[in-house]
């Protein structure tokens, strides 16, 4: 179990984006007001409107930049002794509305090895992508349940290049060693950081 744990902390830190702005809290928007007029040449009539804007017109279209990094990111994580025995397909959807579903597979058994839903949030001033898990399950190899978890683990940054539109990140695995007191993983586990240290993992943008 202590196996699959490692993996899935790692699993869990490959996708890791985050947002340097939190969304306006809908909540500050300006109260509608109820008003009434002696007027009598004033129209009750709610389609008529003396302003010729249409704010909440729904066709508007939404001129904020798509981040380059929005879509499907996908990578294969390979077979590492004592770690796993079988490779894993992880995907990720990153979606622009700051939200993102990540999936990892075994490949042999199809078992889902990780679901990871949540937010994402990042920051220019630290060129970093983090990814905050709000809904997180992992493959309990004992009972072969996926058991949700109670906590997802905090983030972990991961230092690339925001503003370039890059197609595949290569992350060193030892960038994701804040994640594993999430998972109650011990990094002083003899030859645990060496390992680490010595790999890497590539996603590919779809």
């Amino acid at each position: 179990m202590k196996k699959i744990l490692v993996l899935c902390a790692i699993i869990t830190g490959l996708f890791i984006f985050s947002c340097s702005k939190d969304s306006e809290d809908p909540s500050d928007a300006n109260p509608i007001t109820n008003t009434t007029s002696d007027d009598p040449t004033t129209s009750d009539d709610p389609t008529t409107s003396d302003d010729p804007t249409t704010p909440d017109d729904p066709t508007t279209p939404d001129d904020t930049p798509t981040p380059d990094f929005v879509g499907n990111w996908i990578s294969i994580f390979p077979v590492i002794p004592n770690i796993t025995n079988d490779s894993i397909r992880i995907t990720v959807l990153i979606n622009k509305d700051s939200t993102f579903k990540l999936n990892a597979v075994y490949l042999t058994s199809k078992d889902t090895a990780l679901r990871d839903n949540g937010h994402w949030k990042t920051s220019n001033e630290s060129d970093s992508i983090y990814l905050f898990g709000d809904d997180c399950a992992i493959w309990d190899t004992t009972q072969k349940v996926l058991k949700p978890l109670p906590d997802c683990g905090d983030p972990a940054a991961i230092n690339i290049n925001i503003d370039k539109n890059e197609k595949s990140w290569k992350i060193p695995l030892l960038s994701l060693a804040a994640l594993s007191s999430a998972f109650n993983i011990r990094l002083d586990e003899p030859g645990m950081l060496e390992m680490l240290s010595l790999l890497s993992i590539t996603v590919y943008k779809q």
